[in-house]
């Protein structure tokens, strides 16, 4: 009888760990997934080229893709990403240079006619335009091409 409380004491432990910390480590990743990381592509979208080279212990590395979105699809597909917060303005010439500077997304930096979205993943205090980890998307509204790129330093 005492073997079968043994158990039983166990499972209450377990139970309440996972109450107290599985529930809320759950709640916070889905909660760091936001809307602006949702694009849904059109139907006719075609993968261009996809890449991830993380891995290692810490997993740093470049995550790249880069889709063409048929022209035809192009205004519909540009107002979903104007609702996720891209913007039309010109890209910061310090993002382009961090870009640039990767030989594997250099392709992305310099596009004239685009909407793009910036997040900066590692904010430094002192000197908040370096950026170590990041995510740029950007999409080409001259040749219909979006570009992801994630950056883990």
């Amino acid at each position: 009888m005492k073997r079968k409380r043994d158990f039983t004491m166990l499972y209450a432990v377990l139970a309440g760990f996972l109450l107290f910390y599985g529930i809320p480590i759950t709640l916070i990743v889905w909660s760091a997934v936001s809307e602006d990381d949702r694009i849904f592509f059109p139907e006719t979208a075609q993968i261009i080229e996809q890449r991830d080279s993380h891995g290692g212990f810490l997993g740093d590395g470049v995550s790249f893709m880069s889709v063409q979105i048929p022209l035809k699809d192009s205004a519909e597909f540009v107002q979903q990403l104007k609702e996720n917060g891209f913007t039309d303005e010109p890209v910061p010439e310090s993002i382009r240079k961090k870009v640039r500077g990767d030989e594997e997304t250099c392709a992305a930096a310099d596009i004239a006619h685009a909407i793009w979205w910036f997040r900066n993943d590692h904010v430094d205090s002192v000197s908040p335009s370096v950026y170590t980890n990041y995510t740029f998307r950007v999409y080409d509204l001259n040749t219909g091409i979006y570009y992801f790129i994630e950056y883990d330093s």
